[in-house]
This record gives structure tokens, sequence and C-alpha cells, in this order.
């Protein structure tokens, strides 16, 4: 006897990507590997059995033939179905990091139309983990409002664990095409000279400080800030 048919890896669209399924018959020495495009055939004694097929990163699936004298061919494909995989990585801000500035950073997996299948947002040392996710191409996106976005594209196989390369984001005060100025202008009660006055932005969210300038006579001052920031001005008089 002969059992002959198709076996497929759910999710993997390669016409020659189902090679390698071992398809065992139970309790027999009977065992073969599936060819690239899905199909085996596989000899067995006559007399019903169960088949069992079997690949890394997909679940088992069992299907019971009668094991009748001559070649059967199974009517229908054999589909392998995906175990999910994660992914994991840490998240550093090159400007200004606290932990609970990393812990406000989100992470998102997107799908190829964009898609956003999972989120997570880092633990206090900027760690995170996405977890149940089904094999294919992704998007990882690392955004927070002060910094600049990151992204990595990343191809995830069945039932594995994939460790992204750190993100690394800057400020964008930091950067050239995303900085803004952040303009104002301070008076002394008396005088008409303002000049030496010392402002110092700082962060809303934990008083960090972000730099630093002085007034010119007039009293005007421009500094350097990202427009995703919220600031407070701390204003000194050096004398």
């Amino acid at each position: 006897a002969v059992v002959e048919g198709v076996v497929r890896r759910q999710g993997v669209l390669d016409p020659e990507g189902h090679g390698d399924v071992r398809v065992e018959a139970m309790d027999t020495p009977f065992v073969t590997l599936s060819a690239r495009d899905g199909r085996f055939s596989l000899p067995l004694t006559v007399r019903p059995h169960r088949l069992q097929f079997h690949a890394e990163g997909f679940g088992l699936v069992s299907v019971d033939v009668e094991g009748e004298a001559g070649t059967a061919t199974l009517q229908e494909p054999v589909v392998l179905p995906a175990q999910p995989g994660a992914l994991r990585g840490v998240v550093r801000l090159a400007e200004l990091s606290t932990p609970g500035r990393r812990q406000a950073v989100s992470v998102q997996v997107l799908d190829p139309a964009g898609g956003v299948v999972a989120s997570a947002h880092p633990d206090a040392e900027g760690s995170f983990a996405l977890r149940e996710l089904s094999p294919g191409s992704y998007t990882v996106r690392a955004a927070h409002p002060a910094y600049v976005t990151e992204e990595l594209q990343v191809r995830l196989a069945a039932g594995a664990t994939f460790d992204l390369p750190p993100f690394a984001l800057l400020h964008q005060a930091a950067v050239v095409a995303t900085r803004v100025a952040l303009v104002g202008r301070v008076r002394l009660d008396a005088g008409e000279d303002h000049r030496g006055l010392v402002v110092i932005p700082r962060t809303a969210d934990g008083n960090l400080p972000t730099g630093s300038t002085e007034t010119e006579a007039d009293g005007r001052f421009r500094v350097w800030a990202a427009p995703g920031e919220r600031y407070r001005v701390e204003i000194r008089h050096p004398r």
C-alpha cells in the first residue's frame, strides 16, 4: 500500500516552501519527508494507519488512512497550523533618558497594509516583548512624542522568537530636520539692557534641563527645542 498527498505550511506563500515536513505512520518504521512543493509518498502495510505530520514551528496534525492495497491519494491538502512567534527588543533614548520616558515609548507591530497587530510599552529599563504573533513580514515602530520615530523591518518565522536590534531614539531638538526654535523675551523691571539673563528650558514631565542660552540686549532669546515636548522655562539673573 502507498499513500500520497500534499502538505502545506499555514501562511507560507512560496509554492516551494513546504518541503521537509515529516510524515510518519505511527507505531511503524514508515517515515518520509515532503518535497519542496509539499508532495509526499509513503509506503505502508495493508492495514489502517494514523499518519502524523510535523514541522518545526508548526502544530502537529494527524490523519487516519485505511492502508488498502494499491495507491491511495488524500483528497485535501494537509495544512499544518503555524505556531505563534514573538519579538523582543530594547529602546534607548539618546538624550534625556529616564525610566518614565522609556516607558512612555510606544512600540507597535504593523502588517504590510499598515494595520497595527500588536503594541506594547517598554519596562523601566527599555526592554519589551510582543508575543502571539503570526508568522510573516512586519514593520516594528518605536515612537515617542518628543523623539524621532524609528522603524525596523522583520520577517518572523513560525514559532520563532526574534531579537530585534536596539532602537536608539534621537531627541527632536538634536536633529536639524525636526527641531524648532523656542523664542521669547525677558525684560528687567529697571534699565534698558536686558542681556545676560540665563534661560534654561526644562521638560515638563521630569524637570530635565535641555540646554541653556542667554538673552540679548533687548531681552530676546532663542534655543532649540523638540516640537513634541512640553517645557517650563527657568530664568536666572547671573548678578
